[in-house]
């Protein structure tokens, strides 16, 4: 869908910057995905005057957020999350997650088959990804992959549910691993297991990862 003129209102005239925009985007069923699309916004072919650090509170078709507009370029109007919404979001067979879209959210690995992520690429801005499972994988794996060279850097601890003991396996920078995959038994994947994946720098991806396993335990890191 596109930008609809009718659905944007704004409760104050100021300079560019100090304006609060309300848009509607829930009645054109647009999602924030759509919403935050650079040119969503157009001040050239909507007849907008939408300045950087503008405020533009935004009702999608899937949550409520407050956009912060970072920049127009001819006429084209660029956003960022001002506050994230705290509803987790569920992942299904796959997901390609984006700092726009999902960072400080939660992330649910919430199919039986497995849930497929993967990361944008690595560029240190301190994007924070939190993966919870929700529902225990019973076949292939939930499965995490970085773009590219990245890599990932940190640790994974788990425990054995039968005896309680526990297993410790890092991932250091000589490792070169770049995929986590738990497999509902072994290696994790397990309801309530948490993943959280951190951009620290170019190529590194800074992980930890909490879960349960049964059976011989595994690294989930490789």
């Amino acid at each position: 869908m596109s930008y609809t003129k009718g659905n944007l209102i704004t409760t104050s005239a100021a300079a560019q910057g100090w304006n609060h925009y309300y848009y509607d985007a829930d009645s054109a069923s647009d999602a924030m995905a759509t919403v935050t699309t650079a040119g969503y916004f157009n001040n050239v072919d909507d007849g907008l005057g939408i300045g950087a650090d503008d405020l533009i509170t935004v009702k999608a078709s899937d949550f409520t957020a407050i956009l912060k507009v970072t920049g127009v370029s001819s006429g084209s109007v660029s956003t960022i999350f001002l506050s994230q919404p705290n509803q987790p979001i569920a992942a299904g067979s796959s997901l390609s997650v984006t700092k726009a879209e999902h960072d400080g959210r939660i992330i649910l690995l919430d199919t039986a088959a497995g849930s497929t992520i993967t990361l944008p690429a690595a560029t240190g801005l301190g994007t924070h990804f939190t993966f919870i499972v929700s529902v225990t994988c019973t076949s292939n794996a939930h499965v995490i992959n970085v773009t590219g060279d990245d890599e990932f850097v940190g640790h994974a601890m788990q425990v054995q549910v039968s005896n309680d003991t526990e297993a410790q396996y890092p991932s250091l920078v000589a490792d070169n691993f770049d995929g986590i995959s738990m497999n509902g038994t072994t290696t994790g994947g397990i309801i309530g297991d948490w993943i959280e994946c951190v951009d620290i720098l170019t190529d590194h991806w800074a992980v930890k990862i909490n879960s349960n396993a049964s059976g011989t335990v595994a690294t989930p890191i490789s």
